[in-house]
């Protein structure tokens, strides 16, 4: 994955951004951890920035707090009709250890976050962990796109684990809970575009 000059999520301030946005709708941590699909524990963590939120944590994280995902992204004003994102625009969000819990077992950059009034999510992920761990099956309305870049990745849920090697691609309704892992010791990156629902 090419790295971006924007690579701190400290420097972003998600979890400063989602905390601030909680605060001013008067909601409980509790509820939002819960709205999130994600123990209050791990949703202090997020919030505290400790731990980054995965993508699909973030998505219900934004559906519960009625902002697009690119909210979290850029303090700039959206642009109208078109968005090019060079390569050193892309933001990273990164993992801080691999003590970290959650669904975020995966560095990933944001591709697309300042075009006003979009309905997809564009993200590039990384999966460099150990394909021995055990991320948190999650879910989230509307629908979910995955390509396979480089490596093996499986793609998880409680009845079905479907494997996606180079080329191959996965589309479905993502309100079943899933997670994506890598499948191999290979280092893994995979294009998602997320559609999330009303």
């Amino acid at each position: 994955m090419n790295q971006s000059k924007k690579s701190d999520r400290g420097q972003l301030g998600i979890g400063e951004k989602i905390n601030k946005l909680r605060e001013s709708r008067n909601m409980p941590l509790s509820s939002l951890a819960a709205k999130a699909q994600i123990s209050s524990r791990v949703m202090s963590q997020i919030e505290t920035g400790q731990i980054p939120p995965g993508l699909v944590t973030l998505a219900n994280i934004s559906k519960a707090l009625n902002v697009g995902m690119d909210f979290f992204f850029t303090k700039k004003a959206p642009m109208d009709t078109m968005e090019l994102t060079r390569v050193n625009d892309r933001i990273t969000v990164k993992k801080k250890s691999h003590s970290d819990h959650g669904d975020a077992h995966y560095d990933y950059q944001a591709l697309s976050y300042r075009l006003k009034d979009k309905k997809m999510e564009t993200f590039l992920a990384q999966f460099n962990e150990s394909p021995g761990i055990a991320p948190l099956p999650v879910a989230h309305s509307g629908e979910e796109f995955c390509f396979c870049l480089k490596g093996e990745i499986d793609f998880i849920t409680h009845d079905k684990t479907i494997r996606l090697m180079p080329g191959d691609s996965l589309h479905f309704y993502s309100q079943t809970p899933h997670v994506f892992k890598k499948a191999s010791p290979a280092t893994a990156t995979a294009l998602f575009i997320l559609l999330p629902g009303t």
